[in-house]
């Protein structure tokens, strides 16, 4: 058992038994270092030439061979793999708040009307248009400071007054002074989704540890009930074979009946 457990649990759960959870990256892919490891003992079962469930009616196994199957075939464990993958999910959500977050916006608007002129009371239309556009950059830090920088255009087109353009830079800062002030308030969400990476990678771990554990006592009491019964077999060989040479003494008259 602990030669097995030495062996399985680093490669099963390697994430968990690193003494904690690992950090949660501020951006890239998703921390699912429990599903991988369980993947991988996953992969290294179907690689170690086990027989297929499926196709063999008996099987010869050793405990290592039992609970590598027992490893790969039980669905409940392909499940609570997905927790921590799912509480990662939540964490990174939890966590974009803080990504930067590029931002867009164009407008056209066009306007058509009549206007009549004061000095010749003559009646003409005027057509215009304004087209606005911004590009920009905002983001939001821990400590409850906002940053945004923004690039702004905007022409004037009329039919009554010569093209305008005009651009603007703009850059602000907004810092919370009382409610949402400092990293203590702004990252709690943040913390309680890392709790809940870590709880659910020990959940992971112990659920596991859990069904190796019941997988080789059910291994030694199987193993256990083979040689009882061997035991029995070979008692009554020789209980038979006892008959036997007392049948065959009476027979020849070496006894009485």
């Amino acid at each position: 058992m602990y030669l097995l457990l030495s062996s399985m649990l680093p490669l099963f759960l390697f994430g968990c038994a690193t003494g904690g959870v690992q950090p949660i990256p501020e951006s890239g892919s998703l921390p699912a270092t429990a599903s991988a490891t369980a993947q991988a003992a996953t992969s290294s079962a179907s690689g170690a030439g086990l027989p297929d469930l499926e196709t063999v009616s008996e099987l010869e196994l050793s405990l290592e061979e039992s609970i590598l199957l027992m490893l790969q075939n039980n669905r409940g464990l392909a499940i609570e793999q997905l927790n921590p993958v799912i509480a990662g999910a939540y964490a990174q959500i939890e966590r974009g708040r803080f990504d930067p977050e590029l931002f867009a916006s164009w407008q056209q608007d066009e306007e058509q009307s009549s206007e009549v002129s004061r000095s010749t009371e003559d009646v003409f239309s005027v057509k215009g248009t304004d087209e606005r556009a911004s590009v920009g950059l905002r983001k939001e830090f821990a400590s409850g400071t906002d940053v945004e920088a923004d690039i702004a255009h905007q022409r004037s087109i009329s039919s009554r007054t010569p093209e305008q353009q005009e651009a603007r830079l703009g850059l602000s800062v907004t810092q919370s002074l009382l409610r949402g002030f400092g990293p203590g308030v702004n990252l709690i969400s943040v913390r309680q989704a890392e709790l809940e990476v870590e709880a659910s990678t020990y959940e992971l771990r112990g659920y596991t540890e859990a069904l190796m554990a019941e997988c080789e006592i059910a291994y030694w009491r199987y193993v256990l009930a083979r040689e009882e019964i061997a035991i029995f077999e070979r008692s009554l060989e020789v209980a038979i074979r006892q008959r036997d040479d007392i049948v065959e003494q009476i027979e020849v008259g070496a006894l009485a009946e």
